[in-house]
């Protein structure tokens, strides 16, 4: 039995997920028991390639592992950092409706607001030279280290983004006065980074990281008449729990 991927990537408590993988119970579909970060989830449709199931409440946000299993527990799959769940629905508003092609971009799960510009995936790799003594005059080359880095500029700056953003205090409410108190954290938080929008050709294309510091901020522009940006570089780092290869980033593509 395998997992092979999970669509949409993203969802709320009570949104439906279609598991995609192989040797799926068919013969008794009540078998198929499925947990999404450790909670169970309801099985509505089963095939021997497929399952839907329901995010169960309860959740924590952001990314979670899906784990199928059947007859009592004899096999089972187990799909790391297979969803990512959300706290609540991107909103819209009317800057967001003007800007149509918008991304809608969530930290730990909640959205904090959207970017209509591009985003910037870079990769960098150091290789370093190794003689290989099984061959005379053999060097190969090595990697040695890389680095991620995502960079967007988000719109619609909230305190609740602020905050975040520049690892502030929680939000305090009194007499119709929001406050947060920003500064002076001693260790770079990290997050978890979902950004949701149209991809080519009319496809949905989603971004999903696992481990993201913000490593670099932008100046706020905050001024009359003009809409507030604050551009924000991630350091994306490996979650060494996944397999070589999928340890930084994940990309989704979902057909129109």
């Amino acid at each position: 039995m395998t997992i092979t991927h999970v669509t949409p990537i993203a969802g709320l408590a009570g949104d439906v997920l279609t598991l995609t993988g192989t040797d799926f119970n068919i013969t008794d579909p009540s078998h198929n028991q499925v947990t999404v970060g450790a909670f169970p989830a309801t099985v509505t449709t089963v095939s021997a390639s497929t399952l839907q199931v329901t995010v169960p409440a309860g959740v924590q946000a952001g990314p979670v592992d899906v784990q199928v299993s059947a007859d009592n527990g004899a096999t089972w799959a187990l799909l790391p950092r297979g969803a990512y769940i959300l706290l609540a629905a991107a909103t819209t508003s009317v800057t967001n409706l003007v800007q149509g092609s918008a991304r809608a971009v969530y930290i730990d799960g909640r959205p904090v607001g959207y970017t209509d510009q591009p985003i910037h995936l870079t990769h960098d790799v150091t290789l370093t030279e190794a003689e290989v003594e099984q061959e005379m005059s053999a060097v190969k080359l090595f990697k040695h280290g890389e680095r991620w880095r995502l960079f967007l500029s988000l719109g619609e700056v909230s305190l609740d983004n602020l905050r975040l953003a520049f690892a502030g205090s929680t939000i305090t409410t009194a007499d119709g006065v929001r406050v947060t108190g920003l500064g002076g954290a001693a260790v770079a938080d990290e997050h978890s980074l979902l950004v949701q929008g149209p991809g080519p050709g009319g496809a949905a294309r989603d971004f999903y990281a696992y481990r993201a510091v913000i490593e670099e901020r932008a100046p706020l522009l905050i001024a009359r008449d003009k809409p507030q940006q604050l551009a924000l570089t991630f350091r994306l780092l490996p979650d060494l729990a996944l397999p070589a290869g999928q340890r930084v980033l994940r990309i989704a593509e979902t057909e129109a």
